[in-house]
C-alpha cells in the first residue's frame, strides 16, 4: 500500500481542505496509508483545520508545524480557517506544543523499513521540505536530510509552478497570472528545494487545475457539518479550482486515469519566481497534463468527494 505524507498551507485557500478530504477518502478505501501531515505557514488555525478534516473521516493523524513566525498568517490568509475551528472545534495542541514539521518528516522517514518508501505531497510553500533537506543527523536517524530522502522517498508530488510552454497569457480573477503562488510566496525555499531535491519531483502546475472546478455538488447540498462544504461555502460559495485535489489524486493514482506525464526534464526557477520546464534526460523532474476533458475530471473528483461521508 502506498504511503503518503502531506505538506499543506491549509487556510489560504479552500482547495487544501478538499485535498485533505480526498486523501482521507483514498485511505478509507484502503488505497493509501497516511503517515503524517505538516503545515507550512504560521497560522494558528491551519493545523487545527487539518485535524478537523482528518477526524471527520474517522482518522487521527500526527501533525507538524513550521516554527517560523509571522509567515502568511494575517487576515488575507484567514477567510475561513478561524471560523472553521470555532464551528467544529479541535483539541489539537497549540502550535508551540506540536513537533516541528521537518523533524516529524525525519521521524517518519527513519521509521520506514524493509525497503518501504513514502511519497511526499506538497500543496503549499516549500519551507518545510527545504529544512528537511538541510537537516543534520539526529536522534531519529544518523543520515542527513538528503541521504534520508534518497533512501526513503519514492517521489515528491508538488502543486507548484506555471509552465506556459508557448501558450498565451494566463488570466486569473481578472488579472495576468505570471508567477505561481506556492513558488513566489517563499521563493528562496522553492528555488532551493527544486534545485537540490535528490529524488523525482512531479509537478501539478497552475494550468492543470485551473479549468477543473470541483466539489460544487457537495457544496450545493448545504450540509455545513461537512468541513469541505463549510470551507468552500465561506471561501468561494461553490466549486473551486482543483489544484490541490489533483495533486493528491496524482500522488495516489498516478497516470492511469486522468493524467499524462511529460518526458524527463528539469524545472528551473528564476529570481522573479518564473518557472520553466525543459526536457533533459539527466533531469529528475516531470510535469503532468490532463488527458481527459475538464468536465470529465470534474465528474471523477465530484463522485469521489460524494462517495465517503462522515465515519461514526
Amino acid at each position: 500500500m502506498k504511503k503518503i505524507f502531506l505538506d499543506t498551507d491549509l487556510g489560504g485557500d479552500c482547495d487544501d481542505v478538499g485535498a485533505v478530504a480526498l486523501l482521507n477518502i483514498f485511505a478509507n478505501q484502503h488505497k493509501v496509508e497516511i503517515l503524517g501531515m505538516t503545515h507550512t505557514t504560521s497560522s494558528l488555525f491551519g493545523p487545527k483545520c487539518i485535524d478537523i478534516v482528518n477526524r471527520y473521516y474517522g482518522r487521527k493523524v500526527e501533525i507538524g508545524v513550521t516554527k517560523r513566525k509571522h509567515f502568511l498568517d494575517d487576515d488575507r490568509f484567514n477567510r475561513f480557517a478561524e471560523k472553521m475551528v470555532l464551528h467544529f472545534g479541535s483539541d489539537l495542541q497549540e502550535n508551540e506544543q506540536l513537533p516541528e514539521a521537518y523533524q516529524l518528516m525525519r521521524k517518519h522517514l527513519a521509521s520506514l523499513d524493509n525497503g518501504n518508501k513514502l511519497t511526499f505531497v506538497g500543496i503549499g510553500q516549500m519551507n518545510n521540505f527545504a529544512k528537511l533537506l538541510q537537516s543534520k543527523p539526529d536522534g531519529y536517524s544518523s543520515l542527513s536530510g538528503v541521504e534520508l530522502m534518497k533512501e526513503k522517498v519514492e517521489e515528491v508530488v508538488l502543486m507548484a509552478g506555471l509552465f506556459h510552454n508557448g501558450s498565451d497569457q494566463v488570466y486569473f480573477e481578472g488579472h495576468p497570472y505570471i508567477t505561481e503562488y506556492n513558488i513566489v510566496t517563499d521563493l528562496p525555499s522553492a528555488k532551493y528545494f527544486i534545485e537540490k531535491c535528490p529524488v523525482t519531483i512531479t509537478f501539478i502546475d497552475f494550468l492543470t487545475g485551473y479549468q477543473v472546478k470541483s466539489f460544487g455538488p457537495l457544496v450545493k447540498q448545504g450540509d455545513m457539518s461537512h468541513p469541505v462544504t463549510f470551507s468552500y461555502t465561506l471561501f468561494s460559495n461553490g466549486a473551486r479550482e482543483s489544484w490541490d485535489p489533483l495533486a493528491v489524486y496524482y500522488a495516489v493514482c498516478g497516470e492511469k486515469d486522468i493524467f499524462k506525464r511529460s518526458k524527463r526534464g528539469r524545472v528551473t526557477v528564476d529570481e522573479l519566481g518564473n518557472t520553466d520546464f525543459r526536457e533533459d534526460e539527466r533531469g529528475n523532474h516531470y510535469y503532468v497534463k490532463l488527458k481527459l476533458q475538464e468536465d470529465e475530471v470534474v465528474h471523477i473528483l465530484d463522485q469521489l468527494i460524494l462517495s465517503d461521508r462522515k465515519v461514526g
